[in-house]
């Protein structure tokens, strides 16, 4: 049935300027002119704190392109002109019937984009790049995702589909078999004959772990040689801000090797430099002398094996970098360029150079600052044709309040990384980060964001025990893009509203069990988690504390904040002046009830402790301008008895274009509920829209969000009354008859008089 209600408007347009921003250029490095035909330097990760720059060559962390004005390839944070590494890349070398060969990326690279074929390297192809999917990406709105190269090697699922680590992936494959490009001054060997397929991720987290890139290299030998005393290393310039007071160490225990900065204040991070590290968490597999040793391999242990660690590590300084291909092999191998062994400070024979503890100023340390190189490595090894290698790595940063806590606080994050490790990278993700509309008036500036993150669950009892919900919006402001913000305000679930929404989902009770599952007790399901606690590792204090990693105020989800005052220091907001926010979901683990779980002081509850996972921070500018800069509209009536409305709301101007929109009333067949739709020029753009609370929560399309809204919930004015909006309903004698009293179809659900038909009063 149609209802014969129709909204009508017409979008108007006003034309927007954009800035962009450029960041200051660092010379005084080697950059190789030979770069191949189709070389895809402009894809990078960026979904947490970090941004690294991934090539189909080999190299990592390099920008020699200079997208984004510098051509050092890993800021952090991201967002800031900050970097922490100039240049990466992969090395691999190994002996064929005596003989050393090399394959290097090291700023240029021996290696070329695409898989090899028939025992060699293939022509430059368009698809021979670098791949990057998202979660929540599908072949609709990702053409990497529709594209994905599975016939080049990328990882697939049981379905076929994009097989997605982390929260956002970057895919390439390349090889070394192209005699005419093994000519770095480090190398310049026949080829090995190898193809590596190349997996770069990252998980959308603020903690530890979005200050984490997971790298996993899939070696093949398809040259056809034995590939003997192979060593594979990953070979980083760090640059920590600035190139000159760099250090470098390692931590054999974790094998991680890592860079910091001298004593002093850095050019770039001042007082409290960064540490960056690489970890090998997966190094080759051998076989073992135990047969009750496992190996990690492809996500399965495999018994009688075991995956080398790093085997050595070693440094050198800007000016003494290899000039031979024996040179590179002898430093893979722990060695002196000569071949010499290496010699600790204390005469000791070794692999590891700087392998003692800065923060604690013993073992054996690196001094004398300067512009380093460090190389990590792993083996030896032997590769059979057609044999596989998998190794999995990962860049760490992190950062105290100095120069030696920031060490600890690498370890942290590294130790972090290594239980992600360990589970297969099958751990939550943190809600959707919603789109955020800003928009400035006079005096004034509207946030308003999507509703992406509602209805979001991840259940991941069976192998870490959590049941992660949705929980609400944490509203940040900051001084700059990249900082430092304060979070400003949260709106979160009221309890019962969350327990209405997700009590299908994950149930509404949780059965607890004690380690040999002889007792088990059946507990209700909290729903009310205003504070959330979590012990963290402090670096600057030695140890961990707890805090309140979220405190709710149980107000109820908004979509919408407008406001004529800064946040930050209470003053008005002035007029073309940029001003800085991030909309941050977050989720809860539901399952945490136990007295494990609970954080008491006395006899007072104080909140759960647990780990929230609060996606990381999207910056976005709104400015103040006059009123006019902005539109809203209500649209015009022109049929049916209604007396609701519709709001025009103008989130993207660029999307937006001049056409004739209509908002049509219907009811749906199942149960009679009234739906409408949005038409553009009579086809229907939504349709079935059941929304018509009035909030900031409906569909967008074009840049416009269509607010349609019933009659406010007071009691409706009947259509032939001039003076008020009550009529008689009953009489001394009874009941009239029909009644006029009807039920409201908008989302308040309360009742209304009129003098017309049932329904007539919306």
């Amino acid at each position: 049935m149609r209802l014969n209600k129709t909204f009508i408007f017409l979008v108007c347009l006003a034309l927007m300027t954009s800035m962009a921003w450029g960041l200051s250029h660092q010379t005084g490095k080697v950059q190789s002119t030979n770069v191949s035909q189709i070389l895809d330097t402009r894809t990078y990760l960026d979904k947490n704190k970090l941004l690294a720059f991934i090539y189909n060559d080999g190299n990592f962390c390099y920008d020699n392109a200079n997208v984004l004005g510098k051509t050092d390839g890993l800021y952090f944070p991201r967002g800031s002109k900050k970097t922490v590494i100039y240049a990466s890349g992969l090395w691999v070398g190994a002996k064929v019937d005596g003989t050393t060969r090399m394959a290097v990326a090291e700023f240029s690279s021996e290696f070329v984009p695409g898989p090899m074929a028939n025992g060699t390297y293939q022509d430059d192809q368009a698809s021979f790049r670098v791949y990057k999917i998202n979660r929540g990406d599908d072949a609709n709105n990702n053409s990497d995702y529709a594209n994905w190269p599975a016939n080049q090697g990328a990882p697939v699922d049981d379905l076929g589909n994009p097989a997605l680590l982390g929260d956002q992936m970057c895919w390439t494959v390349f090889n070394d078999a192209d005699p005419a490009k093994h000519r770095n001054t480090a190398a310049s060997t026949a080829p090995l004959g190898v193809e590596i397929q190349e997996s770069a991720f990252a998980f959308g987290r603020s903690g530890a772990l979005g200050q984490v890139i997971f790298l996993k290299f899939l070696i093949i030998n398809k040259g056809g040689n034995t590939l003997e005393d192979t060593y594979v290393s990953l070979w980083c310039d760090p640059d920590l801000g600035g190139a000159s007071d760099d250090l470098v160490g390692c931590d054999t225990s974790l094998s991680l090797g890592y860079c910091y900065n001298d004593a002093g204040s850095d050019n770039t991070y001042g007082t409290a430099p960064p540490a960056v590290g690489f970890d090998f968490f997966q190094g080759p597999i051998v076989e073992s002398d135990n047969p009750n040793d496992s190996a990690k391999f492809r996500g399965e242990w495999i018994q009688g094996y075991r995956n080398l660690p790093m085997t050595s590590f070693n440094r050198y300084i800007n000016g003494t970098d290899p000039h031979s291909y024996s040179e590179s092999y002898n430093y893979m191998q722990g060695l002196e360029p000569t071949g010499e062994p290496l010699v600790d400070n204390n005469g000791d024979t070794t692999t590891y150079f700087f392998a003692g503890d800065p923060v604690t100023g013993t073992g054996w340390l690196d001094g004398n600052s300067a512009d380093r190189r460090f190389m990590m490595s792993s083996g030896p090894f032997t590769m059979e044709p057609d044999d596989t290698q998998e190794v999995v790595a990962a860049i760490c940063v992190g950062q105290g309040a100095n120069r030696l806590s920031s060490i600890t606080a690498l370890r942290t994050v590294d130790l972090q990384a290594q239980t992600v490790f360990d589970q297969n990278f099958d751990i939550p993700s943190p809600p959707p980060t919603p789109t955020v509309y800003t928009r400035g008036y006079d005096g004034k500036i509207d946030l308003v964001w999507t509703d992406s993150s509602i209805n979001y669950v991840q259940d991941y009892r069976a192998s870490l025990g959590q049941f992660y919900c949705f929980e609400g919006y944490n509203i940040y402001q900051a001084e700059s893009p990249t900082g430092p913000w304060t979070r400003v305000a949260t709106y979160d679930y009221e309890p019962s509203v969350m327990q209405r929404v997700f009590e299908d989902t994950v149930g509404a009770n949780i059965v607890v069990c004690n380690e040999d599952s002889t007792s088990c007790d059946t507990i209700a399901r909290p729903w009310d988690f205003t504070k959330i606690y979590q012990d963290v590792a402090n670096p600057a204090k030695g140890g961990s504390e707890r805090i309140i990693q979220q405190a709710g105020t149980n107000s109820g989800l908004v979509h919408h904040l407008s406001f004529s005052t800064s946040f930050l220091d209470g003053g008005p907001i002035i007029n073309n002046r940029p001003y800085y926010f991030a909309v941050a979901p977050y989720a809860v683990d539901v399952d945490k009830v136990t007295s494990e779980d609970s954080f008491f002081v006395g006899q007072n509850f104080e909140g759960f402790i647990s780990e929230p996972l609060e996606n990381v921070l999207v910056p976005v500018t709104a400015i103040g301008k006059s009123s006019g800069a902005v539109f809203i509209d209500t649209a015009q009536h022109v049929s049916g008895p209604s007396q609701g409305m519709a709001i025009v709301e103008y989130l993207n101007y660029t999307d937006t274009t001049a056409d004739d929109y209509e908002v049509v009333f219907d009811t749906t067949e199942t149960d009679g509920s009234v739906v409408w739709d949005l038409k553009k020029n009579g086809a229907v753009v939504l349709e079935d829209q059941s929304n018509q609370g009035g909030g900031y929560d409906y569909e967008i399309y074009n840049g416009l969000m269509v607010r349609v809204m019933g009659p406010d919930p007071d009691i409706a004015p009947p259509a032939d009354a001039s003076n008020g909006g009550v009529i008689e309903t009953a009489t001394a004698d009874g009941t009239i008859d029909p009644d006029n009293v009807f039920w409201s179809w908008n989302s308040t659900g309360e009742y209304y008089v009129s003098s017309d038909v049932p329904g007539s009063g919306y």
